[in-house]
């Protein structure tokens, strides 16, 4: 058979081959994408195995009408290159085009539609899915394992669970609880639905290394305007003026990595003790880290040390190699002569490779029997932490993997059919615009305190089984944390939490929660921003003359984007796309972790404050309100540091965590705008883990601080004997300090109820002041989170009154009412929106005051409450806009409350009961065909067993 002959019988059959699929051939388009044909059809879309993702439920069926190509391959660089030949792409995904965001990508296909005469664009979520599953119900086209990078499924389509990740048309949003024909997704929201996975030794997913990630049903989103990041080149380091600042502090730092061979590092990662049976990393089968440090000498002579671990581990003293521990089979011991009390650096490299894990380094020397090495021992110095942060730096330039971003092309019309309504969160529902009222409050020369919790209980401290049992929402999760807080134009105070497991999970997101004017309890908190399978946290909002700008940051998007941000012009009732920077200098290193603190100067720029690497802070500035940002290279001395503009244009940064001198909280002050930094002691103690400052300017020109008494570990520094938290202030700009201890302190939150130490703290806390004088101080990192409500009078007070009775505190001062009226507000086409009554109580608040209602456009109701100084009796209405209930309260006089929430057939979905934020009493859960799935019983926010 000659080579001619037999080319058309492999044509032919490959053309029977495409048939037998669609009925349709392939065709290669004029730029070189191959097209694979794909026939109509309906599959189950979504994953129930899975009960963790809930944004892949519910399972439903799912109808494609129409046929269409889609392209074999991701769009390649070269392709990519005829549209825009300045693009250069990411040569760690190489020969496929990433890098470029959602709207090039978008506009590709257009100028690609254009160039053809035919329809090009992207697929959407449901036509990917449908085509990754090619006719399988299993995780992976290939079954129950990733197939290998390359491999085609059956309908001939390549590169779905590996490869590059993909834009997709569609908005990210919640499925709903009906079959679909030719969906299209949310008309709007934060993030554009990202599929598929990463060619990374399979670890598929931006922020864990899983498979889980990458299976036909697994979701990712971000936002539309995510591309790489651009680092700038620039011989530039860090500048810090620490001024004989070589303060130790305990433990070891050093850098974790995702591998043996220490080429893929993923954090810094300071450990205090060298003593674990279960020494993990984010749940990561194999990894390694080396730690930096220096070990004090217990005594003089030669010391014998001993280590036990699963896997890999050396011992290096003072450059010497002491325990060369590397194979499972080498031996695990060694000596060295020293002196005592004096100090040796210390190096200290671990493997894990799969399995149980633990690590164990004890000494000897004569006289004295083997122990553990005690965490006295070790220490740290800034210069140690510098040092790792650069080679963390370079590790990560060489490694080249940042995040990024491709797409792959479909070849026919969008479907004709209607998008989902973007359901706004309840946060976002019923927010008055009226501002007459927001000075109205106590009386500012007259001592006012109040407390309040914050969040309730579920979701705040509970576990995951019993958040669903009280039916909330899926994405909340016990450690609610690190608030971003500011008081709106309208008077409402806003505050957004990330919400966790252990923080470092990708299904971290944002839940926001809002304290209506008015009203004298925080809403129920609603889920806000979840950029899907991405960390989402260090939430800080900003509100300069009603624009508030919300800065998050994605802490484990290594290689990315310091922050991204959204606006909203409206109190919080709309936001607009997520914003990410274009940063026109270097960025040195850092953690994408915004803080608490945002001002502008007196010459137009803007300073955000984010977490530098290691125990430092950074304060990126744009004097272009955000269309470009730089980094000038300086870093303030502590990690979470809080700052503020002083009257002579000197930025002070008070704290944060894992910093002191001689074990005092450090002051950093610049006179250049950041780009240096002095460092001083203050008279507040240095603070550690899950401990962060805040400072404000007040109206009256005096600065506010809050922070703890304490380290989170109970260390104090000499003179300093209280216990709990504090609020000062400082007419001197911050040269001293009024201090008073904070009432109604409260102790560590239940995530660490088995600690040995069990402190009250404030922990993360943010401070704004209201219109009308208040100050509000929030605080996380307690059960439950807690918002206090105060004045400068209060702080001023002779005597002490943080003895005062909970029932004093948390409880409203207004028994009477005058002046109640109703309010109105309106759409822009004259139809009511908003009616609602209040009045000025007997402590000089504005309260609501009897009925409250809002209005769809159309004219029907939409909520309905009733007020009694400030507080809702009777009962709490919403309703969709066919008139169905979701959910209602209802309150009674002994503050007890019954909650129940419906499907949208009408049939109820849960109903449980509660008193004073706490879940009390049974709770019930059904499911959409009114079968009943759980019945319990609460107390205080816990599940009786």
């Amino acid at each position: 058979m000659n080579k001619s002959m037999l080319f058309i019988i492999l044509l032919l059959i490959s053309c029977i081959s495409c048939q037998k699929n669609s009925g349709r051939d392939f065709y290669v388009n004029s730029i070189g994408c191959k097209m694979i044909p794909i026939q109509s059809g309906n599959f189950r879309m979504g994953d129930l195995n899975h009960m963790g993702y809930y944004d892949e439920q519910p399972l439903r069926n799912v109808t494609i009408t129409n046929p269409f190509y889609i392209s074999e391959t991701e769009v390649t660089i070269e392709q990519f290159h005829q549209y825009d030949q300045t693009f250069t792409g990411n040569d760690f995904y190489s020969p496929y085009a990433t890098g470029m965001s959602w709207f090039e990508a978008d506009s590709f296909c257009k100028w690609l539609s254009q160039k053809e005469g035919r329809s090009y664009r992207l697929p959407t979520e449901a036509e990917w899915e449908y085509v990754c599953r090619a006719g399988t119900t299993t995780p992976f086209s290939s079954g129950d394992h990733i197939p290998d990078h390359g491999t085609a499924n059956d309908w001939g389509v390549k590169n779905m669970h590996t490869g590059a990740l993909e834009w997709c048309y569609d908005w990210y949003g919640a499925y709903p609880y009906v079959d679909q024909v030719d969906p299209v997704g949310r008309s709007w929201g934060f993030g554009k639905v990202v599929r598929g996975g990463l060619p990374d030794d399979k670890r598929l997913s931006f922020d864990r290394p899983s498979s889980e990630y990458a299976r036909s049903a697994n979701r990712a989103s971000l936002g539309p305007a995510f591309k790489a990041f651009t680092q700038h080149e620039s011989n530039q380091t860090t500048k810090n003026v620490y001024q004989d600042y070589d303060q130790f502090m305990p433990g070891l730092t050093g850098i974790v990595y995702d591998d043996a061979l220490m080429k893929k590092p993923l954090s810094l990662w300071r450990i205090a003790v060298l003593n674990s049976d279960n020494l993990n990393w984010k749940d990561l089968n194999d990894w390694s880290v080396v730690w930096r440090g220096s070990i004090y000498a217990p005594t003089t002579g030669e010391i014998t040390f001993l280590a036990e671990a699963d896997n890999g581990i050396r011992l290096t003293i003072a450059n010497k190699l002491v325990i060369d521990g590397w194979g499972l089979n080498k031996a695990r011991m060694g000596k060295y002569y020293m002196e005592a009390g004096k100090k040796y650096p210390l190096e200290i490299s671990y493997f894990k490779d799969g399995g149980d894990s633990y690590m164990h380094l004890y000494w000897q020397w004569q006289g004295q029997a083997r122990s553990e090495i005690p965490a006295a021992a070790l220490v740290h110095n800034r210069q140690d932490h510098r040092l790792m942060e650069s080679a963390f730096s370079k590790a990560l330039k060489a490694k080249k993997r940042e995040p990024s971003v491709g797409f792959r092309i479909v070849q026919a019309e969008l479907p004709t059919s209607q998008s989902l309504p973007y359901e706004k969160p309840m946060v976002m529902k019923g927010v008055k615009q009226n501002k007459e009222n927001v000075t109205r409050g106590p009386d500012l020369k007259k001592a006012y305190f109040r407390k309040r919790y914050l969040l309730p209980v579920p979701p705040d401290n509970s576990d995951k089984k019993d958040i669903a049992a009280a039916g909330l929402h899926d994405t909340f999760y016990r450690h609610i944390h690190d608030p971003g807080f500011t008081v709106c134009d309208n008077g409402d105070l806003l505050a957004v939490l990330f919400t966790s497991v252990y923080e470092d999970e990708p299904e971290v997101s944002l839940l926001a929660v809002r304290l209506r004017y008015g009203a004298d309890e925080w809403d129920m908190p609603s889920p806000f921003i979840d950029l899907a399978d991405v960390n989402d946290v260090a939430p800080l909002l900003w509100n300069e003359n009603g624009r508030l700008n919300l800065y998050f940051g994605n802490i484990h998007l290594d290689g990315t984007y310091p922050f991204q941000w959204t606006t909203s012009r409206d109190n919080g009732s709309t936001w607009g796309d997520i914003k990410y920077p274009n940063f026109i200098t270097p960025v040195g290193p850092h953690t994408p972790q915004p803080i608490n603190s945002v001002f502008r100067d007196n010459k137009n720029t803007i300073y955000l404050a984010c977490d530098g690497l290691g125990a430092t802070s950074v304060l990126y500035t744009t004097d272009n309100d955000g269309k470009s940002w730089s980094d000038y290279g300086g870093r303030s001395g502590g990690r979470h540091t809080t700052f503020v503009l002083l009257n002579d244009g000197t930025i002070l940064g008070m704290g944060g965590k894992h910093s002191d001198i001689d074990g005092y909280m450090p002051q950093s002050r610049s006179r250049d705008g950041g780009k240096s930094w002095e460092l001083s002691r203050t008279p507040f103690s240095t603070l550690g883990s899950s401990q962060r400052p805040t400072i404000i300017r007040l109206a009256s020109g005096r600065l506010f601080m809050a922070g703890d008494f304490q380290r989170v570990d109970d260390f104090h520094p000499p003179g300093i004997n209280q216990n709990g938290s504090y609020v000062a202030l400082s007419s001197d700009e911050g040269m001293s300090w009024r201090i008073k201890k904070l009432a109604g302190g409260q102790f560590r939150e239940s995530i660490y109820k088995n600690s040995e130490i069990n402190i009250k703290t404030i922990g993360y806390a943010v401070a704004q002041q209201a219109a009308n004088g208040m100050i509000h101080l929030i605080g996380t990192m307690t059960h439950p989170c807690l918002h206090y409500e105060l004045n400068e009078a209060w702080i001023m007070a002779d005597g002490n009154q943080t003895e005062a009775p909970e029932s004093v505190i948390m409880t409203s001062t207004a028994t009477d009412i005058s002046e109640v009226k109703m309010y109105q507000e309106y759409y822009p086409d004259g139809q009511k929106r908003i009616e609602y009554h209040a009045g000025i109580a007997n402590d000089g608040r504005f309260l609501l005051h009897g009925n409250e209602i809002w209005y769809y456009s159309g004219g029907w109701k939409q909520y309905e409450a009733t007020y009694k100084l400030g507080k809702k009796v009777g009962a709490e209405i919403y309703w969709n806009k066919d008139g169905k209930k979701v959910w209602q309260w209802d309150y009674t006089e002994d503050g007890t409350s019954v909650w129940t929430q419906w499907w949208a057939n009408s049939k109820i979905k849960s109903r449980s009961h509660w008193k004073n934020k706490f879940c009390n009493g049974k709770s019930e859960c059904w499911n959409i065909n009114g079968i009943k799935v759980s019945e319990v019983v609460f107390k205080d926010g816990n599940i009786i067993d």
